[in-house]
């Protein structure tokens, strides 16, 4: 039977040791500390958990949101376009010239007019311009109205540019239509066109809204 003075007494003569049982060595406390439910440890490692899943949600929430998807669906059709064109004889055609091309029209117009349609600087459309004029797409005259101003044409090189991209755009639409399904299609392209107009955005120059 174990005797509790009996023990006291020998570890106050400088006897053996307690036994282990009765005192935790500094490895058993450490291992206890380690294990112990709400120890620093354990609440470090839920913390960890709980912030790498927050991080988790948020990047998904981020990355799948409908900008997310407008942008991944332009990028793609703006891609094939321009892939089209290139097979056409325009590999010169770069991304950014579709802020004139898509907003040039065919007749003529100002630079500060093309400017507000594309939303850039004057500076940027000048420069587009330039370049555009260099590989003999467009044509900068004076207005006819105000010296001081220039108009802006397409080439007849500009004009057969346009006629083979509204040939290739056809065609990447009769891709998605594949993939997509026409119905489908469609019905995406008007209630996207119904948003906009619900918002107000203004996609399209003034002088050709009352054509949509």
């Amino acid at each position: 039977m174990f005797n509790a003075r009996r023990v006291m007494g020998r570890i106050a003569a400088g006897g053996p040791e307690a036994p282990t049982s009765l005192v935790p060595s500094r490895d058993n406390n450490n291992r206890n500390r380690r294990l112990a439910p709400g120890s620093r440890t354990g609440e470090a490692h839920t913390l960890t958990k709980t912030t790498s899943e927050a991080n988790r949600e948020i990047a998904f929430k981020l990355s799948n949101n409908l900008p997310r998807l407008l942008q991944e669906f332009y990028r793609d059709y703006d891609r094939r376009v321009l892939r089209g064109i290139a097979e056409r004889g325009y590999s010169d055609i770069r991304p950014s010239h579709s802020q004139v091309l898509s907003n040039l029209g065919t007749g003529s117009v100002r630079v500060t007019e093309l400017a507000e349609r594309a939303k850039v600087t004057q500076q940027a459309m000048g420069k587009l311009l330039k370049e555009l004029e260099r590989l003999g797409y467009v044509d900068r005259a004076i207005d006819s109205s105000d010296k001081r101003a220039k108009e802006i044409r397409f080439t007849e090189r500009g004009l057969q540019l346009v006629a083979d991209a509204l040939e290739v755009v056809d065609e990447v639409r009769a891709h998605y239509v594949q993939k997509i399904g026409a119905r489908e299609l469609d019905d995406l392209e008007q209630r996207l066109r119904q948003a906009v107009d619900r918002l107000e955005l203004d996609y399209l120059p003034e002088s050709w809204a009352d054509q949509n």
